[in-house]
């Protein structure tokens, strides 16, 4: 049964209620760094740690948002941070769908999609990711 289901500066209860709602069918949770910023991420992290075998996530990438900067970024090396930080807030160590917030006209789309396949190429330390595209 789809759902859309929105997590709230409230930790305790969305724990509960994550675990609550993966009972009722609910497994994919949908966030993004820039939600927050950072803080939406934290809070999913928080709240589907004790299930998260029996979920999947989805986060985004493609604003740079650091130090309140604004605008787009989708190259290659900020693909890798974000993803890096990301999994650290979200307290994992996989994402299970990993898209493009915004279409970034300064990088090409054949770049964006190398970085990202990367990340998932389990024979390419991630270390090496940025500089593999």
């Amino acid at each position: 049964m789809p759902a859309v289901v929105a997590v709230v500066a409230d930790a305790p209860r969305d724990r509960r209620g994550a675990a609550r709602r993966t009972t009722m069918g609910v497994t994919f949770f949908d966030t993004a760094e820039v939600y927050g910023p950072y803080t939406n991420e934290q809070l999913v992290g928080e709240a589907i740690a004790p299930i998260r075998d029996q979920v999947k996530i989805a986060t985004k990438f493609g604003f740079d948002i650091e130090g309140g900067k604004g605008g787009l970024n989708s190259r290659p090396e900020q693909i890798r941070k974000v993803v890096e930080a990301s999994l650290k807030r979200l307290q994992t160590d996989r994402i299970d769908l990993l898209y493009q917030h915004r279409v970034d006209p300064a990088v090409p789309i054949e770049e964006v999609a190398g970085a990202v396949s990367a990340l998932f190429d389990p024979a390419v330390p991630i270390e090496e990711v940025a500089g593999a595209v």
